[in-house]
């Protein structure tokens, strides 16, 4: 009579290094799939970070472009106060952005906005002085200005002081947004002082920051002669 062994089959080590091969292939299948999903969610965030940076980059832009369209006009709707000025001697009394506000260069008039809109409430009924500007590459730009709280109202500037709000889209439906003041002077001695990015910001005001409040103030003015604008 053949003795037997109770459960041989655990000493049968046959097929054992197959199983072992395929258990390394399973653990390095695993860290290849942690590894490939963890460089695509890394290549997404740059790509995000460069989408953001450029939408900061080209709300910068529209803050520059409006600028450089707004100073020959003040030059132009101030000239009588210029005037005075040279006539004078003295400083040139009540400059005013009405016109970019009231609609007299050929925009349309800002209007008064919805009671606690915030920024985008108040950027909407702003008068639109530059809308949806194409920079290529999925990047574009709306600039509006509206006044600030200086009693005169929606279209009628008291202080030469304008709020501008450069607000720019890009890929990936990225926005970024800037608001800042502009102030108006003529001076036939000084020259023009323009925005410069998130001077004086301070934290947090930088391309990557969600807040859209007011993160710098720049000057205006008219570099002038005696004779003309």
């Amino acid at each position: 009579m053949k003795k037997t062994t109770p459960f041989r089959f655990l000493y049968n080590q046959s097929g054992s290094t197959m199983l072992i091969a395929l258990i390394f292939m399973v653990l390095l299948t695993l860290i290849g799939l942690v590894a490939a999903n963890t460089s695509t969610l890394e290549t997404m965030i740059a790509s995000a970070d460069a989408n953001k940076r450029g939408a900061f980059f080209a709300a910068e832009a529209g803050v520059d472009h409006v600028i450089a369209v707004l100073r020959p006009l003040f030059i132009t709707y101030n000239q009588s106060q210029l005037a005075t000025r040279v006539a004078s001697g003295g400083s040139a009394g009540n400059l005013s952005w009405s016109f970019a506000l009231n609609g007299a260069a050929g925009v349309t008039s800002a209007t008064t906005p919805a009671t606690t809109s915030g920024w985008r409430g108040k950027y909407d009924a702003g008068a639109p002085w530059i809308t949806n500007y194409d920079l290529g590459n999925g990047y574009s730009y709306s600039v509006r200005v509206w006044n600030n709280n200086d009693g005169g109202g929606t279209t009628s500037d008291n202080d030469a002081t304008l709020i501008i709000g450069s607000l720019a889209t890009g890929p990936s439906n990225t926005r970024a947004a800037i608001e800042i003041s502009l102030y108006g002077n003529l001076t036939d001695i000084s020259p023009a002082i323009t925005y410069t990015a998130q001077a004086g910001g301070g934290s947090g005001k930088n391309y990557n920051a969600s807040d859209v409040g007011a993160i710098s103030t720049t000057s205006l003015q008219g570099m002038v002669s005696a004779g003309s604008p």
